[in-house]
């Protein structure tokens, strides 16, 4: 197929050079203008994505109860077993299996307690927490491509906030306590799902 430039005129006295193929002639693709309404679109993804994780901490959060006055009991090597299965969970998503296992390290520290062995159905209910937060993870990097695109700073102290009250408003309206609710906030900002930036698993 001949392949020549071919100029043509505006009637203003201005040409544009294209590539003529001898069927069409092709033009540059135009580029997307960004739209903060998409960048909205997010934030309330985030927002549903925070309520369905505080519903599944409620869950796991009952599961982990030990006996008649709910006083939880701490083992070690449950706990191991626990984490090990966040581990597990977060590899068969193919992401960062340290991070998440010290996420689960820490929800298990703020509710007290670890599953028995996962035949209280616990364990089901952790990887649909892995899977919450494997699927908030991912909408947060979009919330960074479209800040990016709006030119927007990347930290956002009154967005976090934002966030934080959300998560206690929902776990005070689910039945969950509100204050270890919010401990469970920073700790997802921190490690690795915050909306300014992705962060790997913190150096030891």
């Amino acid at each position: 197929m001949d392949v020549k430039f071919s100029k043509k005129g505006d009637g203003h006295g201005n040409e544009t050079t294209g590539i003529q193929t001898g069927r069409r002639r092709f033009a540059a693709p135009l580029m997307k203008e960004p739209d903060p309404r998409e960048l909205g679109k997010l934030r309330d993804e985030i927002d549903r994505a925070d309520a369905e994780l505080v519903f599944l901490l409620k869950k796991f959060s009952d599961g982990t109860r030990k006996n008649g006055r709910g006083t939880p009991v701490r083992n070690a090597e449950l706990q191991l077993k626990a984490i090990e299965r966040a581990k597990k969970s977060a590899l068969e998503l193919r992401i960062n299996e340290a991070t998440f296992a010290e996420v689960f390290t820490s929800i298990n520290e703020i509710f007290g307690a670890v599953p028995r062995n996962g035949s209280d159905g616990t364990e089901k209910i952790e990887a649909q927490i892995m899977q919450a937060l494997y699927e908030r993870a991912n909408t947060a990097k979009e919330v960074k491509k479209a800040k990016d695109a709006l030119g927007l700073p990347m930290r956002d102290e009154a967005r976090e906030q934002q966030v934080l009250d959300n998560i206690r408003k929902k776990a005070g309206e689910g039945g969950l306590n509100p204050e270890k609710a919010a401990l469970v906030g920073p700790i997802i900002i921190q490690f690795f799902i915050c909306e300014e930036t992705v962060v790997e698993s913190p150096k030891r």
